[in-house]
């Protein structure tokens, strides 16, 4: 789960920076509306041509698609008049609607960007376009790269005075550094901060905000973390910046999640959700309903989860879809324009093909998981079985060597208890026989001491120690192995301990003082090597 969020929050930089750096054509929604009149009022395919890349930025941070057409018509155009600038701001502009679904697409993009920026020598797009390569290349794990390109973007942003841009250079240094949670991003972070504030770019300083607030989180320095978050939040309500609301509701999200304060997450991963659907933003959609997922598995409600679970699927299907989708219409475009159409025809029938071997692929895989998912929890089900039926066992076998325990100790002390009384008896009859006068009396005395003598067990230790063996049945093997040296009384009380046994018991079966027994027991850890006091006797022995 960490990767995919890292990856979240790597596509959600690069939205959010690149829908800073194109130049800006205004701020209020009545410059779209003035913007799309103009355009219906010009005939000059160059005029029409900066009109669309203005509109494109104007819709870059609401509406994705919108993005997508214009920075299209504005790519023909510039195709069809070879309009050098028209070509570098154009792919550029496109370059942003591809990142989150097609690597390789948005990188050819960039690259045919920085070519074009390179011929009419536009300094700040050049560092634009490395910037953004850098993201790119960042999202796919590639940071030595894209440390390369940033540090080229810097360089020409220094070398031509584009101080404002370096705001967005040092975010993006960041989130390299908060990727691996190395607490050096702070301080970049915190450059941009200062950069964005001396520049009055306050989008800029949201995303900045948004940054520390997501490296703190992940540092799990959660206070802080919701400090800067809510700066970011009330930044971005009071500039309508619509698409950072979305993440920021994300973030705020995991957040609460990890503060266990469920219902507010659930709250906050239904406010991005619904801000992702208004912008058409499949990523972060994705993202919110994973964070609904976890929540609803936190608070045991399975149903939900595997709703949500559910409807991530459809969400990653969706993207997967979409970005086939896309990455068929800009390869369209491009052979549009070629005079060939036999090897157009053959392109887009191998498209055609890669695009079913993928739908096969992916129904294939989904398949498979899913059998596996069955699998895995037939066998959950039937391993909990086992484990409970073992363990039933385990308590049946303990609660029955208990009994036999206790039956055990019950009836050497029964024994033992009845021998000394029956002894007592006889030897009082003894008295009363050499005090008795008449014959017949001590005769009579004399077969009833006899009778006695014979009900007194004289094996008692003999039997003991063979039902004992019975119940314990290694018990002394194992103890005369590791220690051969100990005596009978030694062996015997070993038993005594065995059965748990205290020495007030042992007292009374053995007919020694507790005193005594406490001796023995101390002498007894002496042979067996236990010096350390806080080792328990019993314990010790229950181990053979």
């Amino acid at each position: 789960m960490a990767i995919i969020r890292w990856m979240y929050l790597v596509f959600l930089m690069l939205f959010l920076t690149v829908a800073s750096i194109l130049p800006s054509f205004g701020s209020d929604s009545t410059v779209i509306d003035s913007l799309v009149i103009e355009l219906s009022n010009t005939n000059e395919d160059t005029t029409k041509i900066l009109i669309l890349l203005g509109l494109a930025d104007k819709v870059s941070t609401t509406n994705i698609d919108a993005l997508e057409q214009y920075s299209k018509q504005a790519l023909l155009l510039s195709e069809k008049n070879n309009y050098a600038k028209g070509l570098a701001y154009a792919h550029f502009s496109l370059s942003r609607v591809y990142t989150n679904y097609d690597f390789d697409l948005s990188e050819n993009l960039l690259l045919n960007s920085l070519k074009y920026a390179e011929q009419i020598n536009d300094s700040l797009l050049i560092a634009k376009a490395y910037n953004s390569l850098g993201i790119l290349l960042t999202n796919n794990d590639n940071t030595e790269m894209a440390l390369h390109y940033y540090h080229k973007a810097l360089d020409y942003m220094r070398r031509n005075n584009h101080h404002a841009m370096l705001a967005v250079l040092y975010g993006n240094i960041g989130i390299i550094y908060s990727k691996e949670n190395d607490t050096t991003a702070i301080s970049y972070f915190l450059k941009a901060v200062e950069l964005s504030k001396q520049f009055e770019d306050y989008w800029w300083l949201t995303t900045s905000y948004l940054n520390i607030g997501q490296a703190y989180l992940n540092q799990n320095k959660l206070d802080t973390s919701f400090h800067y978050l809510q700066l970011s939040l009330t930044l971005s309500e009071e500039h309508n910046f619509k698409s950072s609301l979305s993440a920021i509701h994300v973030v705020l999200s995991d957040y609460y999640y990890k503060t266990k304060k469920y219902e507010e997450s659930i709250y906050y991963a239904n406010l991005a959700l619904s801000k992702s659907k208004e912008q058409l933003n499949r990523v972060s959609k994705l993202e919110a309903l994973r964070i609904l997922k976890e929540n609803y598995i936190a608070l045991d409600n399975s149903r939900k989860a595997l709703e949500y679970a559910e409807l991530m699927n459809s969400a990653a299907d969706s993207i997967h879809q979409h970005s086939r989708l896309k990455e068929l219409d800009i390869l369209e475009m491009k052979y549009k324009f070629e005079e060939e159409i036999e090897q157009q025809a053959l392109i887009h029938e191998l498209l055609e093909n890669k695009y079913r071997n993928y739908k096969i692929t992916l129904i294939s895989v989904i398949i498979f998981i899913g059998l596996v998912l069955i699998i895995s929890i037939l066998f959950v089900f039937i391993l909990k079985g086992r484990i409970r039926g073992k363990i039933l066992i385990e308590e049946k076998l303990s609660q029955e060597l208990e009994f036999k325990n206790k039956e055990l100790t019950t009836g050497v002390i029964y024994t033992i208890q009845k021998n000394d009384i029956l002894t007592s008896i006889s030897e009082e009859l003894f008295v009363i026989k050499e005090k008795a006068t008449k014959a017949d009396t001590r005769k009579a005395i004399d077969q009833i001491s006899k009778k006695i003598k014979a009900s007194i067990q004289p094996n008692t230790w003999e039997e003991f120690e063979i039902r004992f063996q019975q119940v314990h049945l290694h018990f002394y093997k194992n103890l005369i192995q590791e220690y051969p040296n100990l005596t009978p009384n030694e062996k015997r009380l070993c038993a005594f301990l065995r059965l748990n046994m205290s020495s007030k018991e042992i007292s009374k079966i053995t007919g020694q003082s507790v005193s005594a027994i406490e001796m023995a027991r101390v002498r007894l850890r002496k042979k067996l090597g236990i010096s350390n006091k806080e080792i328990n006797l019993v314990a010790f022995l229950s181990q053979y």
